[in-house]
């Protein structure tokens, strides 16, 4: 067991895959409760899994209600689950952007807002980001937008959650194989 990690709450989205499931592995493996939503479960025993379209907030209303539901403090969130298309300028519809924003930028504030008032000093949100608000590459106007708007409203909660001793931060890692 890991004295920090036994016993606290995670809240992570995209933990079937990649990062995501490699962070809810090692928190569950060291005693934390870990509550996932995305399009993948964690097939591990100590992960309660919410197979949740994050473009589709009302779903992810619907989610987050039975995480109130729950009760208990959340300690930690981790907003991992990324959409990503290409798409150049005359392809860009608005859904694209639309669906780019709702996963990459709007579903992981909704999350930080209901889960954040449940946490206490010492809590923390880590949102995942990409090299691509800095890195840019034609067709990825909404991606590149998207990761930028995440980076720049994380500063933004950090500044307003330092006084209840909440840490937020960004980490964008580079690109990495996933199945999913």
């Amino acid at each position: 067991m890991n004295d920090w990690i036994d016993g606290r709450t995670l809240v992570i989205t995209g933990g079937g895959a990649g990062i995501g499931a490699a962070i809810a592995t090692m928190f569950a493996k060291h005693g934390g409760r870990v509550l996932q939503l995305g399009r993948s479960p964690l097939a591990l025993p100590e992960v309660r899994n919410w197979t949740v379209d994050l473009s589709n907030a009302t779903a992810l209303d619907a989610v987050l209600g039975e995480i109130d539901e729950l009760g208990g403090a959340i300690d930690f969130v981790v907003n991992n689950a990324s959409y990503r298309e290409v798409a150049p300028l005359d392809v860009a519809t608005p859904d694209i952007w639309h669906q780019t924003f709702q996963v990459n930028l709007f579903a992981p504030m909704e999350i930080c807002r209901r889960m954040c008032g449940r946490m206490s000093s010492g809590g923390g949100v880590v949102n995942i980001s990409s090299g691509a608000a800095r890195h840019l590459s034609p067709g990825t106007a909404a991606y590149a937008a998207s990761q930028s708007a995440i980076e720049a409203t994380t500063v933004v909660l950090a500044k307003e959650l330092a006084s209840r001793g909440i840490r937020v931060n960004t980490v964008a890692p580079g690109p990495r194989p996933t199945s999913g």
